[in-house]
């Protein structure tokens, strides 16, 4: 997912390859704009994070913060809320992609049934048409 004017990215789920971490981290800073990403990670995932950004070469760019649980409770409802809103947003979003792929199915469909009249057509079209008695 693309959204524009995107200056955060927040990942809750460590991703398994150094590709996938670029390609998320990435989506915060666009088009040479600087930009910031956030990996929650557990402290079982610390290790294996940092070695992932080690082997890309960008492991000094990371800054650990640790949130006191506390402070993540007072969190924990409008966090719910914006996930019932992304959700709605993007059942929304799913809704337009499959109307736009039916109507262009139906546009391509009808394309290919008037080239295959034309094509009969201009096959029948000789000079000695056969008749039955």
């Amino acid at each position: 997912m693309d959204i524009p004017d995107v200056c955060c990215v927040v990942s809750y789920d460590m991703p398994k390859y150094i590709k996938g971490y670029i390609h998320r981290a990435g989506r915060s800073g666009r088009a040479g704009q600087p930009g910031l990403a956030v990996t929650m990670v557990t402290h079982t995932q610390v290790g294996i994070f940092q070695h992932m950004l080690q082997t890309a070469g960008k492991q000094g760019n990371v800054t650990e913060l640790v949130v006191d649980e506390e402070e993540l409770k007072l969190l924990e409802e409008p966090y719910k809320e914006a996930l019932k809103e992304l959700k709605t947003l993007t059942q929304g979003e799913q809704e337009k992609q499959l109307q736009k792929t039916k109507s262009l199915k139906r546009v391509t469909s009808s394309k290919l049934m008037s080239r295959k009249r034309k094509k009969k057509n201009n096959g029948n079209t000789s000079s000695s048409k056969k008749i039955k008695i």
